[in-house]
């Protein structure tokens, strides 16, 4: 309307530096909201979408470090709890130590972190505690059980082993071999292991 005008161009650069200013302001609110709600990785996509606009936005930069910590560590706990029969390896349970030391350093920590806390910590006493599991076979097959030791032939017999997967292996001339896949949760076992050889060839 008034081209050449710069009252009028430093007028609406004026109105769009404001109107960016209230987005960042909403947007920084939001990413608050997910803190207070412990949603650690929803906030940190929200400053690093901020900051990738504006680099200099200090509110966010300000955030950004402790957000990213908090949203490695969910991650790093999520990753034990989505599988926690992987604390049967050394690498991992040594791995799940130390996430939770980290999970202890952190001050003030929400509900939500308090409770991953105590999970992980029964998570870790469970995984190096034995239970008996009971194995069941017809004194004919020779029974394995691999990365523990040889059973060999029996007709009930039963081991202390911890939490994880397993295999048991059955041979027995002129017979099939056989192959038992089994979990130890640390809970009451259902039932002993099968192992059988009983299909001829």
């Amino acid at each position: 309307m008034y081209p050449g005008n710069p009252a009028i161009a430093q007028a609406l650069a004026q109105v769009e530096n404001r109107r960016s200013g209230e987005l960042v302001s909403e947007q920084i609110a939001s990413a608050l909201e997910h803190e207070a709600r412990e949603e650690w990785s929803e906030a940190l996509a929200i400053y690093e979408a901020l900051l990738e606009q504006d680099p200099t936005l200090t509110d966010a930069r300000v955030k950004l470090i402790p957000a990213r910590v908090r949203a490695d560590l969910d991650a790093r706990l999520n990753r034990v709890f989505d599988d926690p029969l992987k604390l049967s390896d050394q690498s991992f349970y040594r791995g799940a130590q130390a996430t939770l030391a980290d999970a202890r350093g952190i001050p003030n920590p929400g509900e939500n972190l308090a409770a991953q806390i105590g999970r992980l910590d029964v998570l870790l006493k469970a995984a190096v505690s034995s239970v008996t599991v009971e194995f069941e076979s017809d004194n004919l097959t020779t029974v394995t059980l691999y990365r523990v030791r040889e059973l060999g032939q029996f007709e009930r017999t039963s081991l202390r082993l911890r939490p994880g997967r397993y295999i048991a292996a059955g041979t027995r001339k002129g017979f099939r071999d056989v192959r038992v896949e089994f979990i130890v949760t640390g809970e009451t076992q259902e039932g002993p292991i099968v192992v059988r050889c009983v299909e001829p060839i």
